[in-house]
C-alpha cells in the first residue's frame, strides 16, 4: 500500500512530485477519500500511476458527481478490501487492468476534452 495516506498527515513526506508519483508506481494499492469535495486530483494521480485506489466511501458519492470515474469498480474493490482482502490481492492484475483501461478511456486530458467537445456539439444542434 502506498505510503502517502490521506488519513495521516505524517505520511506526507515527499519533497517532489516525482517522489510522490514513484510511491504510487511501486505500490499495488493506495488509500484515497473525499477531502474538500468528492473529486480531487489524488484519485487520478493514483490511477494514472498504475495503482489501484482503496476508496472506502465511494458508495456514498452522489450520483451526478464524478460521473466519468469508475465508481462501480471502486465500490467492488472497497467491498473486497473490507470483506476478503486475500481474494482481492489474488485478483489484483484484473482490477489494475480494469482501472487503467477506464483511466485511458475516460479520464485522460484528451478523453475529457473529446467528451466536452462532443457535448458542446450536441448543444449547438
Amino acid at each position: 500500500i502506498a505510503y502517502s495516506d490521506p488519513n495521516d498527515r505524517k505520511t506526507y513526506i515527499f519533497k517532489t512530485e516525482s517522489e510522490y508519483y514513484q510511491d504510487y508506481k511501486y505500490s499495488k494499492y493506495a488509500r484515497t477519500k473525499p477531502k474538500s469535495g468528492w473529486d480531487c486530483l489524488r484519485h487520478y494521480e493514483i490511477m494514472g500511476n498504475g495503482c489501484v485506489p482503496f476508496f472506502p466511501d465511494i458508495i456514498n458519492c452522489p450520483r451526478y458527481v464524478m460521473m466519468r470515474f469508475p465508481k462501480a469498480l471502486l465500490t467492488k474493490i472497497a467491498f473486497f478490501e473490507k470483506n476478503n482482502p486475500k481474494w482481492l490481492d489474488q485478483n489484483y492484475e484484473y482490477f489494475q487492468s480494469e482501472i487503467m483501461d477506464h483511466m485511458l478511456k475516460y479520464n485522460t486530458t484528451k478523453a475529457l476534452a473529446e467528451h466536452v467537445m462532443k457535448e458542446l456539439s450536441l448543444i449547438n444542434k
